[in-house]
This record gives structure tokens, sequence and C-alpha cells, in this order.
């Protein structure tokens, strides 16, 4: 069966071609079509790596990284695609594809834009008319008496809340037609899970806007059910849960401003003025009366580059008062109190008490984020390396 032409986007497996040793090369080919004929290993390699859940552009970044070999694994399945050798276009992907897209496009269009717009305006007029009621504030974090539930409660929601803003950005990305993955990192002492989203750099540059805000997006709307909620809802733990959820979207809301750890509101930016060394020409205009370096650097740009530079350098101040806000009021307080607390029932109390225990929880947790800042700084290292 022969298909369409295949983009580096495609999904295909090769579960039906086999594979034959020979001497110095390899026999492939489908049994059912009889269709048989010599390969190099590099084409096995490509084989071994479609099992119809990899596109094609992430089978070549695989062998590129594992086996150190560049291959064009596009022109290899449009070769076999010629000869009528595959049949799957991965499991059933061409109508789950549609699904995904169809449900991407019913949240993200110009419609629910216009939605999710007025939601930014609700949240900034519901805390400014209930700032003591509704503001987050650090002590939020804890929805129990014991500290140890407590921070076990907020791991598990303000990691489904980290999912639900990547499936944001997943659909909306899937309603252009296009993938994405995502990647374990660290910016700075924080774990991130990051979208990979650099397909969107071959749409127009007008439809990538929402695709890069869709976590924000959903975000805000998911502050804004929570305060509402908690305006109208009596019982006291279930208000505290929603104090909690709302306290951690807004540390991810101005965690966006702080540009330069690239968030989605630096991409934003980025294809707004449309300059590849916005970041880097912002540095160096910062740092051009220090540093010939930048000096230098900063004037080889154009004059249209340094002006845009000059002009987004500033919101590297609003990036520092975000950074400030978020340790110094959110964060700091956090770690103070938990560290306090946790060093104090492991002194005093004995191993046969709750309140040991529930220290134990948070030891637990400090050692688990510690191992999963260490996997997300190997796995950058290997990116980058």
């Amino acid at each position: 069966m022969e298909h369409g032409k295949f983009t580096n986007d495609s999904i295909i497996s090769l579960l039906n071609i086999t594979i034959i040793k020979e001497v110095d090369e390899y026999t492939i080919g489908d049994e059912q079509r009889n269709i048989f004929f010599r390969v190099p290993i590099e084409a096995i390699y490509v084989i071994e790596e479609a099992k119809g859940y990899k596109t094609i552009e992430e089978i070549q970044n695989s062998i590129l990284e594992n086996k150190k070999i560049e291959i064009d694994v596009l022109d290899f399945m449009n070769t076999l695609n010629s000869l009528g050798v595959i049949y799957d276009i991965g499991p059933d992907e061409e109508r789950k594809n549609k699904v995904i897209q169809n449900l991407g496009e019913f949240l993200f269009n110009k419609v629910t834009i216009t939605f999710y717009t007025l939601n930014i305006l609700l949240t900034i007029i519901l805390l400014v008319s209930f700032p003591n009621k509704l503001f987050p504030k650090y002590q939020d974090t804890f929805v129990l008496s014991s500290i140890g539930l407590s921070l076990l409660i907020f791991f598990f929601v303000s990691w489904l809340l980290v999912f639900l803003h990547e499936g944001a950005h997943y659909l909306a990305v899937s309603a252009t037609g296009k993938k994405m993955n995502f990647q374990l990192s660290i910016r700075w002492f924080w774990v991130v899970i990051e979208a990979n989203m650099n397909t969107l750099w071959s749409i127009p540059r007008e439809k990538r806007y929402i695709p890069f805000l869709a976590g924000f997006f959903i975000d805000i709307f998911i502050i804004n059910i929570a305060l509402i909620s908690t305006l109208v809802i009596n019982d006291i733990f279930v208000i505290s849960l929603l104090k909690m959820i709302a306290l951690i979207q807004l540390y991810k809301i101005i965690w966006q401003c702080i540009i330069f750890l690239r968030t989605d509101f630096y991409y934003v930016l980025l294809n707004y003025f449309g300059v590849s060394t916005l970041t880097k020409g912002s540095i160096a205009y910062l740092l051009r009366k220090i540093s010939l370096k930048n000096k230098l650097f900063f004037d080889k740009l154009s004059n249209r580059e340094k002006n845009i530079c000059k002009r987004y350098s500033w919101l590297y101040i609003v990036s520092l008062f975000a950074i400030c806000y978020l340790f110094l009021y959110l964060s700091f307080p956090t770690i103070l109190y938990t560290l306090k607390t946790t060093i104090y029932n492991i002194s005093t109390f004995t191993y046969d008490t709750f309140e040991f225990w529930d220290s134990f929880i948070v030891l637990a947790l400090i050692l688990f984020e510690v191992i999963l800042w260490v996997v997300a700084a190997y796995k950058r290292y290997k990116r980058e390396g």
C-alpha cells in the first residue's frame, strides 16, 4: 500500500519489515508482498526505531544521538513508501491525530481566545476586589495541620496542574497540524517540563501566538475557577485546597514574566520582534559598559536589532521583580517554615509518633526533588553536550 508523501512529522511503523543479516549488508523486505532488497546497517537503525510512536524527525534525532550517524530518514521512508512496503502510519495514527486536532481547534480558536482574554481581566478584578480573602499567600501551601501530608498533596496537585498546562500546549500545537514533544530540564534550580514547539517555526508567524500562550490561558482559567469557588464554597478543607491551587497558578503566571528563563512569554516576544539575537543582544546591551566582548557584539547588530534589544532589555527589570516576589514572598518563607518545623519535629518526637513520620515525608519529598533535579540536569547536559 502506497501512501502520500511523508513529512518529518509523520509517524510510521515498520514492524512488518523482516531483517536478515547477510555478509556485509542486510536483506529487508515484506513477506506478504514478496518484496526484498539489500540495505546497509544504517537502514536497520531506522527500522529498529520505527515502531509506530516516533515521528521521522524523532527517529533521525535518536539515531544521531545514540549512533552518531546522520541519516536522511525522510528520504528512506519515502523510498520504502514508493515500493509499497509501508502499511502502518502508526497504530490508528491518522484517526487519533484527527481527534486530537479537532479537540485542539475546539479549545483554541478565535472565539475561545476572546473568552481566555476576558478571564485575564476577571482574575485582576477578583484579586483587587477581594485581596484579603483571595490573594494567595505562602501559608496556602499547607492545607492541613500536618506539614508532611500538606506538602504531599501540594506535590501531586502541582504536577497535575503542570500536565494540564503542557497538555494545553500540545492541543494548541495539534490544532495547527503540527507535532511537539516534551523533555525534563532545569531552569536555574527549578525542575521544569519543557515543551519543544520548534515545529511552529514552519507555520506563519501570526498562527504561533495561540500555541505559545495556550498553557497560560489554561492557568488563568484554572485560577479563576479556584478564586470564584473560594467565594461560594463553605467547606474549610475544600477552600484550603482551592487556595493552594490559586497559589500554584499565581506562581506559574508570575514565573512567565521571568523571560530570560525562556518562558512562554519569551517565545511570544521572540515571535513578535522577529529577532533571533533577542536574548544575546539584550544582555550585550546591558553589559556593554563593562564588557568589551558584549560591546563588540552589540555594535555589530543592525539598527533595527539594536532598537529592539534596547526596548526588550527593560523587561529584565520586570523579570527581576518577578524573581524577588516569587523567592522572597512565596518560596523563601515556605522553605524556612518547612525546614524549621521538620527539624523541630524530628529532634523533639520519637519514631513512634505521627509528628516524626510526618516530617519524614518532608525529607522523602526533598530527596525525590533532588534526584529529579539531578536527572533533569543530566538530560539537559546530554542534549547540550
